[in-house]
């Protein structure tokens, strides 16, 4: 594929709306405001647009031989000197993985450690967890998560009998940590569609799931909550598991711009993500994956209590009481 080309520009005095409307109308795929300086932004207010004091406008066009053309175009559209306008090409690489470089190895307590794929714990004794940073875990540094995770690891070095119960809720993969001896255990799902995944697709894409045959689709990650959906939605079809080739890209966002990019045709993500192409007018989604013609269900969240709650609940002889929505069923065993 050939080189992207990136413009840049000083915002100054231009309205940024205008200015990231000019960037469009001139057919970049994806505008990014940046600071260009170093200055401090504090979140901003639901619905307020906070810049820097000093912001550039960076968009990208792709497959493009027209560079000189493109950058007198943007010029004329935000009435600027084409000088003052950067251009550069960027190399075409796998741009949904690049970030992955700057995601190193975690440690919680001693021996824990979560690594992605593409780096090597060498510590004596570790217990790795092989896992991408991505929607399913994040990067692993949230003050949230690294608790969660230190305090499961102190349960489990002390070794002594524990009166707590742990209640995590997700779509499966905090699981592998039980499998590397996290003191807790999977004893329920609580069973519902998640209402809020759908297939988004681009104004010209695929039309309905039956076109998606042979084509290729986006997921979060492999053996994700989307991978898991997007196999079930082509089983559903009668075409099994493998009727559409489904590409791990990571974020929202990554996917979207592979999307726009043409380098996938439709995406397996939360119902925002084809809000905003419907904002765009760039495209929207054609189905909901838990319902509708080739809808799934499945059971999304997870119970997890302790395993020494579990052995004393049974010890004692008494009951593990669950909480259901009207409407909803809850399957038990003795």
């Amino acid at each position: 594929m050939a080189a992207s080309l990136e413009l840049t520009f000083d915002l100054g005095s231009l309205d940024p709306q205008a200015a990231e409307d000019a960037c469009w109308a001139c057919g970049a795929s994806a505008v990014t405001f940046v600071d260009a300086r170093d200055d401090a932004v504090l979140e901003p207010l639901p619905g307020e647009f906070r810049l820097w004091p000093r912001t550039r406008l960076k968009c990208l066009f792709v497959q493009t031989h027209d560079a000189p053309g493109i950058r007198r175009a943007l010029g004329a559209a935000l009435s600027l000197d084409p000088a003052l306008i950067g251009a550069q090409q960027l190399p075409e690489r796998v741009w949904e993985r690049e970030w992955l470089k700057d995601s190193h190895p975690l440690r919680f307590g001693q021996r824990l450690w979560v690594c992605p794929h593409h780096e090597r714990v060498s510590e004596p004794g570790a217990v790795v967890v092989a896992l991408d940073p991505g929607l399913a875990f994040g990067t692993g540094n949230h003050p949230t998560t690294q608790f969660c995770l230190n305090q499961l690891v102190k349960a489990r070095a002390a070794r002594t009998k524990q009166a707590f119960l742990d209640i995590g809720t997700g779509s499966g993969p905090e699981m592998a940590f039980t499998l590397k001896g996290v003191p807790e255990i999977g004893i329920a799902a609580m069973a519902d569609a998640p209402y809020a995944i759908v297939l988004a697709v681009l104004k010209d894409g695929p039309k309905s799931v039956d076109e998606l045959k042979g084509k290729t689709v986006s997921v979060s990650s492999t053996g994700s909550l989307t991978d898991w959906l997007g196999q079930n939605l082509s089983r559903q079809q009668g075409w099994g598991i493998d009727g559409f080739k489904r590409a791990p890209l990571g974020t929202t966002a990554a996917q979207t711009a592979a999307l726009k990019t043409r380098q996938i045709d439709g995406m397996i993500v939360e119902a925002n993500g084809g809000y905003r192409l419907e904002e765009d007018g760039s495209g929207g989604f054609r189905v909901r994956v838990a319902r509708g013609k080739g809808g799934v269900r499945m059971p999304p969240e997870g119970f997890a209590p302790s395993q020494t709650a579990v052995r004393q609940a049974l010890e004692r002889r008494s009951s593990i009481i669950m909480w259901a929505r009207p409407g909803t069923s809850v399957a038990s065993t003795p």
